[in-house]
């Protein structure tokens, strides 16, 4: 038999000291899982930002190695070979700019500036043109979010190799991410244009 004096259940400095190690231990539990979060968000943040400078790389690629296409040039070449070309390999008014236009449709016309291409840099975004629009001028439409990457540097030229049968251009891409400026990458792709003839 217990003693009429015993206690049971624990002294107000045990249930203090107690309080005090399980805020610790919630303290530092809290800590670990912001710092998993901020660092899954910068990563979500950086994965973005790759993906549309690789994909607005991927879309330069491809529309750039239609330029100069036309559905009937054998054709117009057999009847009439004087004539110039209806559609326009790329020209560089700028490095950071690059025109060109390919018969989009397949049908043998140049139907005005719906088959005017190009790409340009303009406040650090990447933007392709629209209405046949110059590279100074308005009537361009951005195809990188300013919210997932910002675009540093974005060069073409052309390429000269003395084996070359077709024509060349280098595209060189840097970008960051407008929250992470530490964090750059850069990108390069090597484009032939099969409907263009090397001077």
């Amino acid at each position: 038999m217990l003693p009429a004096n015993s206690r049971c259940g624990f002294t107000l400095i045990e249930l203090v000291v107690s309080m005090a190690v399980g805020l610790v231990l919630l303290g530092s539990m809290l800590f670990l899982v912001t710092q998993v979060l901020t660092s899954q968000a910068r990563s979500l943040q950086l994965s973005h930002a790759q993906e549309d400078a690789i994909t607005a790389l991927l879309l330069m690629t491809r529309e750039i190695r239609r330029a100069g296409y036309h559905a009937h040039a054998d054709e117009q070449w057999r009847v009439t070979p004087s004539l110039p070309p209806l559609f326009k390999v790329p020209r560089y008014p700028r490095t950071d700019c690059i025109l060109f236009s390919y018969d989009a449709n397949a049908n043998g016309v140049h139907d005005g500036d719906t088959e005017q291409f190009g790409f340009r840099i303009h406040q650090r975004q990447l933007q392709q043109r629209q209405q046949g629009a110059d590279c100074d001028q308005t009537g361009w439409q951005s195809i990188t979010h300013a919210a997932n990457v910002t675009v540093l540097a974005l060069t073409f030229e052309p390429v000269q190799l003395t084996a070359a049968v077709l024509p060349l251009v280098r595209i060189r891409l840097r970008v960051t991410h407008p929250h992470q400026p530490q964090w750059v990458r850069e990108y390069q792709a090597l484009v032939t244009i099969p409907n263009g003839e090397v001077n």
